[in-house]
């Protein structure tokens, strides 16, 4: 009886400590004070990672590293690991020194110019759909200019959007959506210059032709638009910020 005992200890002791491997925050990493919401979170290193608020799982996306170490069920990864007498742990090497990166500065404009040549593009749409139902050629005027100032923008937005996507690390599944974010702003950026491309001819030389494909090139460029917009808003707020 007594052996058994000492058995079933053992057993419990053991899944203790299986089980602890797979032990879950309870509090925010970004903000340790904060309890996580179980609706907010992102897969990191094949784990669960959870978080107060979608502002903190930005943070989090940017620079998982800084904040790893508030997490239990990484706590086992952060301890200081010795190679004789060298500690690596806080140690900054002199090759590692940050410098003022004017790339990298540049980059951190890409969200807020995104919102330029999306209002222009779906401002410019907005105006045609008006000329089509007032015939009033002010309206027909309104979106030429818009077009004009969304192709202008995009070549902004797009090469901003490059320079973010170079600093920029996401973990899992946000790899891939960054990839298909980065690709598809490229190509929405080059259809939105076609579309200026062509409202232009049409404006110039009233042929056909040319309104028939700038009008299809502006539907086809609205559409992009909202899509690239929905990849980089999950960049930001994760894979489930309409869950």
């Amino acid at each position: 009886m007594s052996r058994m005992s000492v058995a079933m200890l053992f057993l419990l002791t053991f899944s203790l400590t299986i089980y602890g491997d797979v032990e879950v925050n309870s509090m925010c990493p970004v903000m340790p004070d904060e309890e996580i919401d179980k609706a907010i979170f992102t897969d990191y290193q094949n784990k669960k990672v959870y978080l107060c608020c979608k502002r903190c799982l930005k943070k989090f996306l940017k620079t998982p590293d800084t904040y790893v170490k508030n997490l239990p069920q990484f706590i086992h990864k952060n301890k200081v690991t010795k190679h004789g007498n060298h500690q690596h742990e806080n140690h900054q090497h002199g090759s590692q020194q940050k410098h003022f990166n004017f790339l990298h500065f540049m980059s951190k404009f890409h969200p807020p110019s995104t919102h330029f040549p999306i209002a222009l593009i779906l401002s410019a749409m907005f105006f045609e759909v008006l000329f089509w139902w007032k015939k009033k050629s002010i309206f027909q005027e309104m979106a030429r200019i818009m077009v004009l100032m969304a192709a202008l923008m995009s070549v902004v937005t797009v090469v901003l959007g490059w320079f973010a996507g170079t600093f920029s690390s996401y973990p899992g599944e946000l790899g891939s959506v960054l990839e298909v974010h980065r690709w598809l702003g490229t190509s929405t950026g080059i259809f939105i210059i076609i579309t200026s491309i062509f409202s232009e001819l049409y404006h110039r030389k009233k042929e056909n032709r040319y309104k028939v494909i700038y009008k299809f090139s502006l539907c086809i460029s609205s559409m992009l638009v909202i899509a690239t917009g929905h990849f980089g808003g999950t960049l930001i707020y994760g894979l489930n910020y309409y869950g």
